[in-house]
């Protein structure tokens, strides 16, 4: 995803890669012990570590502090425990947690998310708290180290007989509901867990601050920190009271379910086994060393005898899974599914430095990560079932910019042998990175309740930004975002933010601009790339794509493949989002609560498209 948060990324040479890397690939090994100097270290455990267990709690850093909930359950044949771990602040509800080492009372493990890896490293305390340190590290910036303790609890939403409120909080243009589960008596406490589907929150534990009485205190943190007050009324029948965000009070009132039915996510379109296809794990080394890890599914029938197409899926901006998962969404999932069952063969991978694929994903840019889409491709030309010639690209968001770049590569070499033979382009970006973002920026707000003045100071000091980093000048970059830091901190209301704060906040706003993927995101122009292009292609948008606006976006495209002088279909679908999901405003906080994955009518265009154009003989 083309997010307007400015993520580092970015890539050293636009040539197809070889076996010699143009940049340092680093594959992580992470450290078997905490650092010497860290909490960790200073605690001695007080017994081995418990599996099955839930902690939550709050991590102080930066200008705020970080919610963080683990749920850690023991995995099956002596292998370390699963840890799933949820950060809101950083994109994360129950992701599972990666590098898990637990060896009695220590229990390490690493979360990477939207461009961060967080290496946790921590032991029990001798009050039963999970206790250490967490070091974050992102590309272009220093790593940075802080230490948490995180109090052992129950998640309310799992225990039995738990009591359950429903309600709706007010909010401009609509409301918002959410339910709240409380077990007022376990062995560590009174605890809560609430449910925000419009968030993709599901079982989010509630810190409970105190409970006197009928009337409880809670304290949330998705997105910015709320404060929950609310009393029991009408002998415990309702909860009334107020929600606290951002300076603003509104009123909250809650009934009590006769039992609780998890208002959980529904996603209809996640297909469920048995598949009537061949599912295969499978595993590829990139020319420079990291090995990609990914899923390979193929028609019933297929054979070295009756070959078939195939594509190669590419995700959107950030570290990514092999699903793309977003917001309990797995858009790859669906579209590899639908593909498959249609005839063609589906390789979907994790990004490097994510999930099973090594190698560094901080180090990556945008021309390093077409060149793990490059291998994904070459990967599936030796497939005995894949008909090489029919080899095709589909990528999403910032992976539409790969995919033209990995065809253009394959038709300049000397003898191209089985070049990409089409590309399916979802939520393409057509104008370089910096015109991306502004107008991204612009339409967010618009969608947003930012108040006009802040929305313009915001705008104005991003403008600034960009212009001083295309132009490489430190000085107005810090200048720039400074005050950028300080308009989105009014729209947040952040009262007690210190200037210290807005120091280190513009410091890491300057190395994320200044890194090697946003400076090359920033100036590479995707339209000169597609222009070249020598493969017949589809272009599919939504119309209300907040974050590649299609009004900015399609008249370049259309001119470059007018260029290229190609098969081409650009279609724009009506009331869709950036995910191709049928939306209202196309924001992004309704991306996890819309049920439907990817529209019915996108996904049959992709899929009409892909059959027709590969020559499949017969779709089912």
């Amino acid at each position: 995803m083309l997010l307007a948060v400015l993520v580092p990324s970015a890539r050293a040479q636009e040539s197809r890669p070889t076996a010699s890397p143009a940049a340092p690939l680093v594959a992580e090994t992470p450290p078997a012990s905490p650092p010497s100097d860290g909490v960790a270290a200073e605690v001695a455990p007080a017994t081995d570590f418990p599996v099955p267990s839930r902690f939550a709690g709050e991590v102080a850093g930066g200008p705020g502090s970080i919610f963080v909930a683990l749920r850690i359950d023991p995995s099956s044949d002596g292998a370390p425990p699963r840890v799933e771990v949820t950060m809101p602040q950083a994109g994360a509800l129950r992701q599972v947690a990666e590098g898990i080492s637990l060896d009695g009372g220590r229990l390490s493990f690493t979360l990477v998310s939207m461009g961060v890896r967080g290496r946790f490293v921590g032991l029990l305390d001798g009050e039963g708290r999970y206790a250490g340190d967490l070091t974050l590290s992102a590309a272009g910036q220093k790593d940075i180290t802080v230490a948490f303790a995180l109090p052992r609890t129950e998640i309310a939403a799992e225990l039995p007989g738990v009591v359950a409120y429903r309600g709706s909080l007010p909010v401009p243009g609509g409301s918002l509901e959410m339910t709240i589960a409380l077990a007022a008596e376990t062995p560590f406490g009174a605890v809560a867990s609430l449910d925000v589907p419009a968030q993709g929150a599901e079982a989010l534990p509630l810190l409970v601050e105190s409970r006197e009485g009928g009337t409880w205190r809670f304290r949330m943190l998705i997105g910015r920190p709320a404060t929950i007050v609310l009393a029991e009324v009408e002998e415990g029948t309702r909860l009334e009271g107020t929600f606290s965000q951002a300076g603003f009070e509104l009123p909250l009132s809650m009934r009590r379910l006769g039992s609780y039915d998890r208002a959980g996510l529904r996603r209809p379109q996640h297909p469920e086994p048995p598949f009537p296809y061949v599912v295969r794990e499978v595993e590829f080394v990139h020319p420079q060393g990291h090995r990609l890890a990914g899923t390979l599914t193929l028609p019933a029938g297929a054979s070295a005898e009756k070959r078939v197409p195939a594509v190669a899926l590419a995700t959107g901006s950030g570290p990514q899974d092999r699903d793309e998962t977003i917001f309990g969404h797995k858009p790859f999932l669906v579209l590899a599914d639908a593909l498959t069952r249609a005839g063609v063969a589906v390789l979907r991978y994790d990004d490097r430095g994510v999930g099973g694929s090594s190698g560094s994903f901080e180090l990556a840019t945008s021309w390093d990560l077409a060149s793990d889409l490059d291998a994904a491709s070459e990967f599936l030309k030796e497939v005995p079932e894949v008909d090489p010639a029919r080899v095709g690209l589909v990528g999403h968001s910032e992976g539409a910019l790969l995919a033209p770049i990995v065809a253009r590569w394959q038709t300049e070499e000397e003898v191209p042998q089985n070049p990409i033979a089409f590309v399916v382009l979802l939520a393409p970006p057509g104008v370089p990175g910096h015109a991306v973002l502004r107008v991204q920026m612009r339409r967010l707000l618009e969608a947003s309740t930012t108040p006009e003045d802040l929305r313009q100071a915001i705008l104005e000091a991003q403008a600034r930004l960009l212009d001083a980093s295309l132009a490489k000048d430190e000085a107005a970059m810090r200048e720039a975002a400074r005050d950028l830091v300080t308009a989105q901190a009014s729209v947040a209301g952040a009262g007690a933010v210190t200037d210290e704060m807005i120091l280190q906040s513009a410091d890491a706003t300057v190395a994320q601009m200044s890194s090697r993927w946003m400076q090359v995101f920033l100036e590479v122009d995707p339209a000169a790339i597609l222009a070249s292009i020598k493969a017949p292609v589809l272009v599919v948008i939504g119309s209300l794509d907040l974050q590649v606006d299609p009004g900015q976006n399609l008249p370049p495209i259309q001119a470059a493949l007018r260029q290229a002088g190609v098969p081409s279909q650009v279609q724009v679908l009506d009331g869709l989002n950036h995910l191709l999901q049928p939306a209202t405003k196309g924001s992004i906080d309704e991306y996890g609560a819309i049920e439907v994955t990817i529209d019915p009518k996108a996904l049959g265009l992709i899929v009409d498209w892909v059959v027709r154009t590969s020559g499949v003989a017969a779709a089912p």
